[in-house]
């Protein structure tokens, strides 16, 4: 049974009624994986901001940073808004954690006028709540009150965010939409090619975990190039991501694939996402029976403490639709590097896949900084293709 630790959300009421239009009315709180090479950029993956893009940056840059500026844009609609879930609590003594960056951004978000309640249940049965839904309701408006949720959930269930949608289908949840693809990288890379926007992508194909003795030629043919990266459909924190040559390929499908056969009690389990981020390890759970190889995509080098590292940059983003224009905007973006830099004497996975690091508070901001000129072309990439890419999930939702 996969463990579930707990439900955040964000509930924002928008009183008053709109004209019907073609796009629902919704907002979207982003993080986004890719590589940069001088303005050249492939997107790896979408991650829930609030569930797993912001804990990097407060480590590094500022606590509750990007939650500040989340709430900036947010608090500039001028509207009753609801945080729903448990209240976060700081942890006794100095120290820095997980759970005190939550208490940051729920200490921002209360200073700023932000009401707390303790689910959803309660939600539904508060008075300004029910009284606002009612008079839509009455009105018959077709964009009637909105309700915006932010949630953070260790599992990728979406059934009480789904019964909440559908008995108050005036609501609108923060990520209602996107959610289902940022947490499956196969939904992720086909949309991306739906909207139009496949050459954002590295070469990529998904293969049924079979393993036969010509796949890897199959796959060099497939793809090109001679370095690549195999990925698990939907876990989390880097884990089972691994990065080989065309000469490694063969022996790693091999190892990968009858590893996850040779362990039948594992197959029935949910989506599985351990603590600790594991390699091949991770394998001999995962629950699916297709997985992913992307041809490598490299980022411009970058130095960190006098090191070479072969980075990923994360950019957060927000995006927003009243019912008829889609708007998004960039919050932040900084660079993630992998645990060992490009000299050091590792596997290919250790110096080139990112991922989350113990001294990430030791490491200089200064030198995972974006640069002016790259943030310059970051956006001028990713804002139109998101528009676009947002205007396509709008219009074909998964639930």
């Amino acid at each position: 049974m996969v463990k579930r630790i707990g439900l955040l959300a964000v509930l924002l009421l928008f009183i008053g009624s709109e004209s019907f239009s073609s796009l629902p009315v919704d907002v979207t709180f982003l993080a986004i994986d890719l590589k940069f090479d001088h303005g050249n950029i492939k997107i790896l993956e979408f991650q829930d901001a609030p569930q797993a893009g912001l804990r990097a940056y407060d480590y590094v840059f500022s606590k509750g940073g990007v939650w500040r500026a989340f709430w900036e844009e947010l608090f500039t609609l001028n509207v009753p808004v609801w945080y729903v879930g448990p209240q976060p609590h700081k942890a006794p003594g100095n120290s820095f954690s997980h759970n005190d960056i939550d208490h940051v951004a729920f200490s921002d978000f209360k200073a700023r006028g932000g009401m707390f309640l303790p689910s959803l249940h309660a939600l539904q049965n508060f008075k300004l709540f029910r009284a606002v839904m009612e008079k839509n309701r009455r009105d018959g408006a077709s964009f009637p009150a909105k309700a915006i949720v932010l949630y953070k959930m260790e599992d990728t269930g979406t059934s009480p965010l789904r019964e909440f949608a559908y008995a108050n289908p005036q609501a609108v949840l923060i990520n209602r939409y996107m959610r289902s693809f940022s947490i499956d990288k196969k939904k992720s890379h086909v949309l991306l090619c739906n909207a139009g926007l496949e050459g954002l992508r590295p070469n990529t194909k998904i293969y049924r975990k079979f393993y036969y003795p010509k796949l890897a030629a199959a796959i060099k043919k497939d793809l090109g190039g001679d370095r690549f990266v195999i990925k698990p459909l939907n876990s989390s924190r880097s884990n089972g991501v691994i990065m080989v040559t065309a000469a490694e390929l063969n022996q790693t499908l091999k190892r990968i694939i009858s590893a996850s056969e040779s362990n039948p009690e594992c197959t029935n389990r949910g989506t599985y996402r351990p603590d600790h981020t594991m390699t091949f390890d991770y394998w001999k759970c995962d629950p699916n029976d297709q997985f992913i190889v992307e041809s490598y995509a490299p980022s411009q080098e970058l130095m960190v403490s006098g090191k070479r590292y072969d980075p990923s940059m994360r950019a957060i983003w927000m995006m927003v639709s009243d019912g008829v224009h889609t708007t998004v905007k960039r919050l932040t973006a900084f660079w993630k590097v992998p645990a060992f830099g490009l000299d050091d004497d590792e596997s290919l996975t250790e110096k080139h896949v990112s991922k989350y690091r113990n001294d990430l508070s030791r490491l200089n901001p200064k030198d995972l900084e974006v640069s002016v000129d790259d943030l310059a072309k970051l956006d001028a990439v990713m804002i139109p293709s998101l528009q676009v890419m947002y205007s396509y999930v709008l219009t074909h939702p998964l639930w």
